[in-house]
């Protein structure tokens, strides 16, 4: 009979074990999200997740598993229809920070809306996360960290989702 129950319980503890490590990495890897990687360390990643009621916000997320091991952090909202919305990613050159440059509607130049930092787990963002605000200061901020770590590195256009999804 005690050999049951510890069987018993050992396959319990499983299943639920098996069943979080399942939710863990669904949470990293959602089928309807665009992941870059750093160029130069795997376990830096950042992401765009489509949200919101039907799907119109576009999170920027990081994989900062020191911060959160359980999900990815939202920075920002990429997007909001006729206002603003993602364009590039760049990373520094040595890998440690990604930041998104945000067309805003209405402005004529490209600005940094948000950014991470992966050494300092630091993120950079407007006070009100969305709806994202134009902001030199925070885009030039953004900027000197950049050049802090070695400039501009890899940079990758952001794929349009904004009609159903990243493809």
């Amino acid at each position: 009979m005690r050999g049951k129950l510890w069987t018993v319980a050992v396959l319990v503890v499983f299943i639920a074990v098996l069943g979080g490590s399942i939710h863990v990495y669904r949470n990293f890897h959602q089928r309807h999200a665009w992941i870059e990687r750093s160029p130069t360390n795997s376990r830096w990643a950042v992401d765009i997740a489509l949200g919101g009621w039907l799907d119109i916000s576009q999170y920027f997320r990081v994989h900062d598993r020191k911060v959160s091991a359980l999900r990815p952090v939202m920075i920002c909202d990429l997007y909001w229809e006729h206002r603003h919305w993602p364009h590039k990613l760049h990373w520094s050159r040595d890998g440690s920070v990604a930041a998104i440059i945000v067309i805003f509607a209405g402005s004529p130049e490209e600005l940094y809306g948000c950014a991470y930092d992966f050494r300092e787990h630091k993120a950079y963002a407007s006070a009100s996360s969305s709806p994202l605000e134009a902001s030199p200061q925070l885009s030039e901020e953004i900027h000197r960290l950049l050049a802090a770590r070695g400039g501009v590195g890899k940079r990758l256009d952001v794929p349009d989702a904004s009609h159903g999804g990243f493809e």
